[in-house]
């Protein structure tokens, strides 16, 4: 069993380990799809966008996953530091009324780092992995700052895994390799192994997916998305603008538009055209589309955050296997 207090690792064959390697993959930025699960293009800029198809029949949609106790969305002031929320929607709203979408993630960034310690939420994620599509899978996950500790649990197309935890610092390897602990999905995987150690960093996990776990996040989005567009700047290449609203599980989004040169996957840029919906109230990345083409027609990564509770409460037997 791996808790907050563990730092067992358990090491495993090469074969279980390369069919449990996805696990620790893939688990970025938000990404989130407004269309969930297929990747047509969006409108035209400045036209406002369709509204969000529901999830595929079958996935179950609820307000908040059972195991969580959850505090008011609304109550962001149970943060670390408390903000002053008057002072945020004032530069939030003279963002978008001059178009300047770096100055919203820079709001974004400072209202999450002050008032978000711990959220659930249902993730829906497909990405293009070695030239091909993957289906999409729906994933619940507890996450938590400190330390930050994250726990995902498959509910649609499982694959390979059934839940994963990661606690950063918690489980390395005897090579020192921070890893992440894995239940595989499939009976006769379990009878080899009930919960394997896979490296997060590892070869096979960043052959598997776009972003290992460690990437995953509202903190981590909006961090990679500013990285990029900082040295799209530099260099005279950044095309990143406010293009309308939307609405991602019900709530109203802001949607930014980044446009970049994009070379291919060994290019110094990871996309050639990404959409970012911002949760109006949040100021949170609840969904991310990247593309390969200017025009969205080749989808790279669609991410979606939906059912989520903000500080949410959870024992820490619940982030154990």
């Amino acid at each position: 069993m791996l808790s907050l207090n563990s730092t067992t690792t358990v090491e495993c064959s090469p074969r279980v380990r390369a069919l449990t390697t996805v696990a620790v993959a893939g688990l970025s930025i938000l990404a989130g799809q407004r269309f969930i699960g297929r990747a047509h293009a969006e409108e035209p800029p400045r036209i406002r966008i369709a509204r969000q198809q529901k999830p595929p029949s079958g996935i179950r949609s609820r307000s908040q996953p059972a195991y969580v106790r959850a505090v008011p969305n609304a109550n962001l002031g149970s943060g670390r530091r408390g903000v002053d929320h008057t002072t945020v929607r004032t530069v939030a709203a003279a963002a978008m009324r001059q178009n300047d979408p770096g100055a919203l993630l820079r709001v974004a960034a400072e209202q999450y780092e002050q008032n978000i310690r711990s959220y659930s939420c249902t993730f829906w994620r497909q990405e293009r992995v070695r030239g091909e599509l993957t289906k999409q899978q729906g994933i619940e996950v507890l996450y938590r700052e400190a330390p930050r500790t994250i726990l995902m649990n498959w509910i649609v197309n499982p694959v390979q895994v059934k839940r994963c935890l990661y606690v950063a610092g918690h489980n390395r390897n005897k090579r020192g390799e921070e890893c992440a602990l894995v239940e595989p999905a499939g009976s006769l995987v379990r009878l080899i192994a009930s919960k394997v150690s896979i490296p997060i960093h590892g070869t096979r996990a960043r052959e598997s997916s776009r972003h290992a776990i460690d990437e995953f996040g509202f903190r981590a989005t909006i961090e990679r998305v500013l990285t990029v567009n900082q040295r799209a700047e530099r260099r005279g290449d950044l095309d990143f603008r406010i293009i309308g609203t939307d609405e991602i599980d019900g709530r109203a989004t802001t949607v930014l538009e980044r446009r970049l040169p994009y070379a291919g996957a060994g290019g110094d840029y990871p996309d050639a055209r990404l959409i970012v919906h911002i949760d109006t109230e949040w100021l949170l990345p609840v969904a991310v589309r990247s593309y390969a083409d200017a025009n969205g027609e080749q989808l790279l990564a669609s991410y979606t955050m939906t059912d989520v509770r903000l500080n949410a409460e959870f024992d820490d037997g619940l982030l154990e296997f």
